[in-house]
């Protein structure tokens, strides 16, 4: 089969109907971030083969249009209908198989009834059209309805569409023994052998019978046989309730094995998550203290307007007159406190009211003390110091209050502000840079705790694992419990060879007691039956460990090609055998040494080998040519060299390889919060391809202008051809 194109119709969050995406031989990289698009493609494929699209609740189960109905619908597409409107969702893809062209669609309903009322379709309709020279013509309904399997069969479905982590973990998972069992049966007639095996040992029992009666007939020795019978039968049970042990105790080494596996497998994540909890821990205690900070300092800023005396900023001229008129109080404080002297050195002279009035008054006219014969011209201080002996003068003489310390400590204050002022400026500057920088990295902390928050969220919806301290008391017991069983089973089985060798002995002496008694064709009758029934066994094994050894060849060949362009340590995967035919893989290093604390890049690159290797080893049924790969998310845990060297093992392995993907993708320097493909990473994809003489096809899922992938009523996607000349 090949897929030619696919065109989307208000299905998902693809709007309206111009959304289609042709596909060529080769490798087909669809390129989209996160929430354009990118799983919504996948569950197209999906939707129009199998009728439903990824529960993303529940592991490998499919939501089927029965339960999803209108959800099914564009967003926007029903946001944007009138009461009335009957609404089309359709997805049309157009495929090749044996040489005929054919168009699958599907297709479902929905009308508007009122605002809050719709009318929905019980279920979608799928129409098959076959390419007729020109025109597409409507094939039979038997004939539809049986096209899916024709294009693809649902054993071989799970190995070459798949869709993330979780989807790889559905069809490997390296911690159960059935797990390639199940691909093996599957994808050969390794089964047809139970059915000669079944038949071979039916006629050894039924010959064995008439080689028991045969001899238990004859009178010879016929107290021996009983004695032979006896103890043979006693063995036989001692040994079946030997083997039934010894199956339960490997039953349950391999249930401690798997736990063992499965916590290994997830030991790595578990670190991962808990290494990204410390993380975030310490973002939300720094992003706690930085919205701290940034309170404070809303509060410190009110108090340096008065602590700091931000609010006198520009305030010095006045503290300059105040102390202009300060200096001046001071000079007139002096003079008075000098005439008040003088008038006290006076008045210790003569008595205030001595001399009388009227002899006062003669002084101060004649201008002339007649006390001390001295002349007191107006204007003096000897006039000033006569004239306060007048009576009214001493009267209207008031007491002036000194408030001089009260000025002075105001001048001083004035001075100390006035010096914090003068840095207010560059303290005021400082003070809203820091707060700016605080919230500045406020944002960058929230925006860093959701970033952790969703790796945490992606790594535990990808491995399952929540809690590290579960990880790690399961692995403490599980390899206790492997130590015990594995003591039990040695035990065991030197018991059952004990049994074992015991029966062969009784077997020999039964033998020797029929030579003469008995017919030797009923004796060769029962070794041969029984020899044809043990070959069969050992053919199937044989033939079944082939299989094995062929899957594990093919897969470290894929393995290697992934890993080895890398540079980094990979070692190669051994499929060790478990009980009930079952084989669980694991990574070896150089030496032999079982590699046990596994990356997540590891593991998916081993995942993603086996796949490859379950398709390469079907060569005869031609599985690479015949079926398409189309994967979402496959190589979300690689590095860049590990994503382009699978990239090319994938065009490598399929005819035609549909891969989306969001790496291979930049932010876009001309738009905000946009995407553009990386035409450096692209063109060296293409140049490596081209070596392999193999053809690239890009597509990028975009977003129009202005649209975010969070409103869905305002969802739609862009399809682009991306241009690598």
């Amino acid at each position: 089969m090949k897929i030619h194109s696919i065109q989307l119709k208000n299905f998902l969050c693809y709007y309206g109907e111009n959304n289609r995406i042709d596909f060529k031989d080769g490798l087909n990289l669809v390129l989209g971030a996160n929430g354009y698009g990118k799983s919504k493609l996948y569950d197209a494929f999906q939707w129009v083969f199998k009728d439903g699209i990824t529960d993303e609740k529940v592991t490998g189960r499919l939501k089927q249009t029965e339960q999803l109905k209108k959800a099914l619908i564009s967003d926007k597409a029903l946001a944007e209908a009138k009461i009335g409107d009957k609404l089309k969702c359709e997805v049309i893809i157009e495929v090749t198989l044996a040489q005929e062209t054919y168009q699958l669609i599907r297709k479902y309903f929905a009308t508007k009834q009122s605002d809050e009322i719709w009318i929905e379709a019980r279920s979608s309709s799928l129409d098959v059209y076959k390419k007729d020279v020109i025109h597409f013509k409507p094939v039979s309904e038997d004939f539809a309805q049986s096209i899916t399997q024709k294009l693809i069969p649902d054993e071989v479905m799970p190995y070459v569409w798949f869709q993330g982590e979780r989807g790889v973990n559905s069809i490997i998972d390296t911690s159960s023994k059935d797990s390639l069992k199940r691909v093996i049966e599957r994808l050969s007639d390794i089964e047809r052998w139970d059915e000669y095996i079944a038949i071979s040992e039916k006629a050894a029992i039924t010959a064995t019978n008439q080689f028991n009666t045969a001899l238990k007939s004859s009178t010879r020795n016929r107290q021996d046989y009983d004695d032979l019978i006896k103890k043979q039968r006693d063995a036989q049970s001692k040994l079946v309730i030997c083997i039934e042990e010894l199956k339960n105790a490997q039953k349950n080494r391999e249930a401690a094995s798997e736990k063992s596996n499965a916590v290994i497998g997830k030991l790595s994540s578990a670190n991962k998550i808990s290494l990204i909890e410390r993380k975030k821990e310490d973002k939300i205690k720094e992003y706690k203290n930085v919205t701290s900070e940034i309170e404070n300092s809303h509060l410190n800023f009110t108090k340096g307007l008065f602590k700091e005396s931000w609010l006198l900023m520009d305030t010095k001229q006045f503290l300059l007159k105040y102390e202009e008129k300060y200096n001046r109080y001071l000079e007139n404080l002096r003079i008075r406190k000098t005439t008040e002297d003088l008038a006290s050195q006076s008045q210790d002279r003569l008595p205030r009211g001595i001399p009388e009035r009227m002899h006062v008054q003669s002084m101060l006219d004649k201008q002339h003390c007649l006390v001390c014969d001295r002349p007191a011209k107006k204007g003096t201080p000897e006039y000033k110091s006569i004239e306060q002996l007048l009576p009214e003068t001493a009267t209207k003489k008031n007491s002036i209050k000194d408030i001089e310390y009260d000025l002075r400590k105001l001048w001083n204050a004035g001075f100390t502000m006035t010096e914090k002022s003068g840095r207010a400026d560059q303290e005021i500057i400082e003070a809203i840079k820091k707060k700016d920088e605080l919230v500045v990295r406020q944002k960058e902390l929230k925006d860093e705790i959701e970033a952790l928050v969703s790796s945490v969220n992606n790594e535990i919806l990808n491995s399952g694992v929540e809690k590290a301290a579960d990880i790690i008391a399961m692995a403490t017991v599980s390899n206790q419990d492997l130590q015990k069983y594995s003591q039990t089973i040695g035990k065991l089985e030197r018991d059952k060879e004990a049994l074992e060798n015991s029966l062969k002995f009784f077997e020999s002496k039964l033998k020797s007691l029929s030579i003469g008694e008995i017919d030797s064709l009923i004796t060769k009758k029962m070794e041969l039956l029984s020899d044809l029934a043990q070959l069969a066994i050992r053919i199937k094994a044989t033939e079944y460990k082939g299989l094995v050894d062929l899957l594990q060849t093919k897969a470290n060949e894929h393995y290697e090609r992934i890993n080895k362009p890398t540079g980094a340590f990979y070692g190669n995967i051994k499929f060790i055998e478990t009980t009930g035919g079952g084989f669980i893989p694991e990574i070896f290093d150089d030496s032999g040494e079982r590699v046990s604390n596994l990356n997540t890049s590891q593991t998916s690159s081993m995942k993603l080998a086996i796949i490859m290797a379950i398709i390469t080893a079907n060569h005869k049924r031609g599985y690479a040519d015949r079926y398409p790969l189309i994967a979402d998310a496959p190589i979300s845990d690689f590095d860049a060299k590990k994503a382009k060297s699978f990239l090319i093992e994938a065009s490598n392995t399929f005819s035609q390889s549909i891969i989306i993907v969001m790496d291979y993708l930049i932010d876009d320097s001309t738009r905000t919060n946009r995407y553009s493909p990386d035409g450096k990473r692209l063109k060296d994809l293409r140049d490596s391809l081209q070596q392999e003489g193999k053809l690239i096809n890009v597509i990028q899922l975009d977003l129009p202008t202005g649209v975010v992938s969070t409103n869905r009523k305002e969802l739609s996607i862009n399809i682009k051809a991306v241009d690598l000349i």
